[in-house]
């Protein structure tokens, strides 16, 4: 039996800002000069919108964009899911609307922004998702019956993997081998999250294991220090924010493939895979949940990162089945 435990950044908000924005100013600025037929290549097709698109991206833009924080602990909705650039004429013909413009987000603090967010949700239906484009800084939001926009693939969200491959240089610190029951309560507590079942918390998942999950067709939504780093009822948001958006995926569709999140410990990353295919993967050993046994035990159990690829538990081949039922 499987139990639950009920229980951006990577830095303060504004610590990165300034790089980011001077950049977006002085190309900006040098637009409006005699210069501006060489930068034509960079420049937005829309008159009057930042100038960088995905493929000019840095760790620190993206870290500056997506900086988001509580305003004196009022939190009323959850924050953007980022996205890639898209189409904004297929986007509004559909029914998405630009609620903020990218000037007015990008030289908002953390603060400013969840205030701008909640001031857009105010008068929002329920189950309207807003998502951020990271590239212009803009927000959107989708309301419900526009749905068709992320599952056809015309709104997209950044995965863990295509944020890392901003800076190809920069090589993640690996994960402690333990941590204390201290730490563990810490990294897994969690605000209520009222239509969401709570996360399970499994071991780290290796190079070997993070493949297996993409077979699921699951993904890592948070990164360990957008995790670790933000306060429970923040966390709870991140989920809510990640559940609206992923059901509207086709892998997430159905009963039996609604997103289950998983915290891996002691690293303090979060995936989500659908329902069915997490059970597949704790089947075939890909994912170790978290015994009561073994938090008892803690800061004297490891938390080996995979298993050996060869090294699959004996069941059944009809058991297992990691494709999602539409």
């Amino acid at each position: 039996m499987r139990a639950r435990l009920s229980e951006p950044k990577r830095g303060t908000d504004c610590l990165f800002k300034w790089e980011g924005t001077m950049k977006r100013l002085l190309l900006s600025a040098m637009t409006l000069g005699t210069g501006a037929m060489l930068l034509s290549g960079c420049l937005s097709a829309h008159p009057g919108t930042w100038v960088l698109h995905d493929n000019e991206l840095t760790l620190t833009d993206f870290d500056d964009t997506v900086s988001y924080s509580t305003a004196g602990n009022v939190i009323v909705v959850a924050p953007p899911v980022p996205v890639h650039e898209f189409d904004e004429d297929v986007a509004t013909a559909k029914g998405a609307e630009k609620v903020i413009d990218g000037p007015h987000w990008l030289n908002s603090d953390g603060e400013e922004r969840n205030t701008l967010v909640n001031e857009a949700a105010a008068n929002a239906p329920a189950g309207t998702i807003f998502v951020l484009v990271v590239a212009s800084g803009e927000l959107w939001k989708i309301p419900p019956g526009s749905g068709d926009l992320v599952s056809s693939g015309v709104i997209d969200e950044w995965t863990n993997d295509e944020y890392w491959n901003l800076n190809r240089y920069f090589v993640p610190q690996p994960p402690p081998i333990t941590v204390t029951k201290i730490e563990f309560e810490r990294i897994t507590d969690i605000g209520p999250i009222p239509g969401i079942d709570m996360p399970y918390v499994i071991h780290d998942v290796g190079p070997v294991g993070q493949e297996e999950i993409k077979a699921a067709h699951g993904v890592e939504i948070v990164m360990p220090e957008n995790w670790t780093q933000v306060p429970p009822a923040q966390r709870a948001l991140k989920l809510q924010s990640f559940d609206q958006f992923l059901r509207l995926l086709p892998a997430f569709k159905g009963q039996e493939n609604q997103p289950a999140f998983g915290i891996a410990i002691p690293s303090g990353a979060v995936y989500a895979i659908p329902e069915r295919g997490y059970d597949n993967l704790v089947a075939w050993g890909s994912l170790r949940p978290w015994t009561n046994e073994q938090i008892g035990m803690l800061p004297d159990v490891k938390s080996g990162s995979d298993r050996p690829i060869r090294s699959l538990p004996s069941v059944p081949s009809a058991a297992i089945d990691l494709d999602f039922k539409p």
